[in-house]
């Protein structure tokens, strides 16, 4: 009979041996049918026998569904399926021992106690019951119930685990059973101790003031309806919640569309749902969210990197040639020289960063405020503090040859390589920021820009053609391990210093 009333259809792909069939509709009634073939019924023949006259589909208020169907010979055959309570307060006989026998409290007693039972573990359960004569509104013959396992996919649970590290709360919010939804909740992770279940029943009786109480404690929402998920997402968002909400069917899509982020599924999603949501996943998996999660992360860390390493390289040479000029001392760099310091020493370096992979702490840190700014705490001290002592480095190695031998070219010279060696020293540096410490080897764009850096010195000062361009002298294996050292100390110092 439940193969009767499904929407689901059973579609054969490829022929002989190697056929293999697919569900085209919803999972849930697609295992109906599954099972009815399992049992050796005849699909097609069923349906040609019993054509569909009317329906009535279902809807998260009524949580069932009924078919009105007729057999060649003219009778009626009306068959509902749904939530196991709904249906047996439609029902005053029970299919028992392969009779029908009235529904007496002591058999509706034990069917909810099977019921409860399966739920228990982690089935999802669906009663079904019909009337041979088609009568609407009619009392029902309970027929039996069915249950289905659903067993989350592979790294769901590892992926909920991860979410939990990263300050993310993940909450179920389901129209399953209270017991199907708690079994599966605890196996997944969702439910820890002290976590609170609530029903539909529960919010409809709730006010929002005690909600708004409530809601950080509560990790699973069982036998909801679309009104309930709303107020759910509304609840997260005046606690001051960034709220991503998942969905697929029609009763998601209010919600979806009213969380900060809506999340839809691209395979088995109602198009409703899809509309009304930010984003489609591709593949349904809720590892795939997480994965995003974790690549946002990274990117928006390897932007803070790149920013502080432009930053902080700039505030140096502005910081030098200042301070040169407010000594009263001659200009430390030409024009040229600081164009060529920004063109090897910034560009490739700044985009090397941007290529981080993910440090191994970033699922770790807790998510940041929304309004947070951006410059705010550390980060601004960070970029002062290093493009202060990248100018100072310059500036001591400008100065002392410009002391001990008289020379602005040869003077100049020095402080250009004291810069690039410390913006070389400053990139591996801004890589240790926002949890990092992948190790030196993971990021081959890093090592190759830094590989540009130090051939592009070795041609500033050693090659006669770029040594005519940018005005600049060789330099003594003495002025290499001075500019070196000067570089390795302001960095260490800067780093000490925060």
């Amino acid at each position: 009979m439940a193969a009767l009333c499904s929407d689901a259809r059973l579609v054969p792909r490829g022929k002989g041996q190697k056929t293999r069939w697919t569900v085209e509709g919803d999972p849930t009634e697609g295992a109906l049918l599954v099972a009815a073939r399992k049992a050796g019924l005849d699909l097609d023949e069923l349906q040609r026998s019993y054509a569909r006259c009317h329906e009535v589909p279902f809807n998260a208020g009524d949580r069932c569904m009924t078919v009105l169907s007729r057999d060649q010979q003219g009778r009626q055959l009306l068959i509902t399926k749904g939530a196991p309570e709904v249906v047996l307060d439609r029902c005053d006989r029970v299919r028992w021992g392969g009779q029908v026998m009235p529904l007496t409290p002591a058999r509706r007693r034990l069917l909810e106690q099977r019921s409860e039972e399966m739920a228990g573990q982690a089935l999802r359960v669906l009663a079904v019951a019909y009337r041979e004569d088609g009568e609407a509104g009619a009392p029902l013959i309970f027929a039996g119930l069915a249950g289905m396992l659903d067993p989350p996919r592979p790294g769901v649970r590892q992926a909920i685990a991860r979410c939990h590290a990263a300050g993310i709360k993940v909450v179920m919010i389901t129209g399953d059973h209270p017991a199907t939804a708690t079994a599966i909740a605890r196996e997944l992770g969702i439910l820890t101790p002290g976590g609170m279940v609530l029903t539909g029943r529960d919010l409809e009786t709730m006010p929002d003031e005690e909600l708004d109480r409530l809601v950080p404690a509560v990790q699973v929402y069982a036998r909801t309806s679309p009104q309930h998920k709303s107020r759910i997402v509304r609840a997260w968002q005046r606690a001051g919640g960034v709220v991503a909400m998942t969905g697929d069917g029609l009763n998601d899509a209010p919600a979806v569309k009213e969380a900060d982020i809506g999340l839809a599924m691209g395979q088995n999603g109602a198009d409703v749902t899809k509309d009304a949501a930010s984003l489609v996943l591709a593949d349904d998996n809720f590892v795939t969210i997480v994965d995003a999660v974790e690549e946002g992360r990274t990117i928006y860390a390897n932007i803070r990197k790149a920013i502080r390493y432009l930053l902080g390289t700039n505030i140096g040479d502005v910081f030098l040639t200042a301070t040169a000029v407010l000594a009263g001392l001659p200009l430390p760099l030409l024009p040229v020289q600081l164009l060529w310091l920004n063109l090897v020493g910034d560009s490739l370096p700044a985009l090397a960063l941007v290529k981080d992979p993910p440090s191994p702490g970033i699922m770790r840190q807790p998510p940041r405020q929304v309004r947070s700014d951006f410059f705010a705490g550390e980060f601004s001290r960070q970029i002062l503090t290093r493009g202060v002592f990248i100018g100072l480095g310059g500036l001591f190695l400008f100065a002392l040859k410009l002391y001990l031998t008289g020379s602005v070219a040869a003077a100049r010279s020095l402080a250009l390589a004291g810069l690039l060696a410390g913006q070389l020293f400053h990139l591996f540096d801004c890589r240790l920021m926002d949890g990092g410490g992948q190790g030196y080897f993971s990021n081959p764009y890093v090592l190759g820009a830094g590989v540009w850096t130090v051939v592009t010195m070795w041609l500033t000062f050693m090659s006669r053609p770029v040594r005519g361009l940018l005005h600049t002298v060789p330099l003594t294996g003495s002025d290499w391990l001075l500019a070196t050292v000067t570089a390795a100390t302001t960095g260490g110092t800067a780093l000490l210093l925060g």
